[in-house]
């Protein structure tokens, strides 16, 4: 009988590892792919983001070339400090002590990378417990980006790193996209 109980303690533990395992195989892409990992950080004092994940959707691109376009017009205007747009990734998510993302998928010294994604994969990262709102995407006259949010009730700001647009851009249109 206590066998049987093992057993099934031991089966148990197996079905809840595979699950996890299964539910989080986003892996790092050595080929542009229409997702993308970015370190966040927050100035909360009791709450935690890790790092956001950003959709390359064709629409996304076409937008950030335009709006690169336009922050171009304003490199030489020593006055300018950067343009604001209402713009969200698609989510800010925390690392978990079974996954650590940040840590395993992005290259040492690196603060974004292409990732693919299994389908729904995403819905199972945690996330901040802040409600967040007034999503910002800011690029700056060295056509840097970042996107930020404050929180609902308390203000407090959280920020992507930055990343160069047109690098981003020259990117995905200088090698072959995997669409996964």
């Amino acid at each position: 009988m206590n066998i049987d109980l093992n057993f099934k303690k031991a089966l148990h533990f197996l079905i809840s590892l595979m699950s996890a395992l299964a539910l989080n195989n986003v892996k790092r892409s050595n080929r542009p792919t229409n997702q993308v990992i970015i370190k966040a950080n927050t100035n909360s004092d009791w709450d935690c983001v890790d790092f956001a994940i950003i959709h390359l959707a064709a629409s996304w691109r076409t937008l950030m070339s335009e709006r690169l376009l336009t922050a171009q017009s304003f490199v030489k205007d020593t006055t300018f400090h950067n343009l604001n747009y209402w713009d969200v990734p698609s989510g800010y998510y925390l690392n978990t002590e079974k996954k650590l993302y940040t840590e395993t998928i992005l290259y040492p010294g690196k603060d974004w990378t292409f990732i693919t994604l299994e389908p729904g994969e995403e819905e199972s990262f945690a996330v901040p417990k802040n409600s967040l709102e007034a999503h910002q995407l800011c690029i700056t006259p060295h056509l840097d980006a970042n996107f930020k949010a404050f929180s609902t009730h308390t203000n407090e700001e959280y920020w992507t790193e930055s990343f160069y647009i047109p690098h981003m851009l020259a990117t995905i249109a200088s090698t072959a996209f995997d669409s996964s």
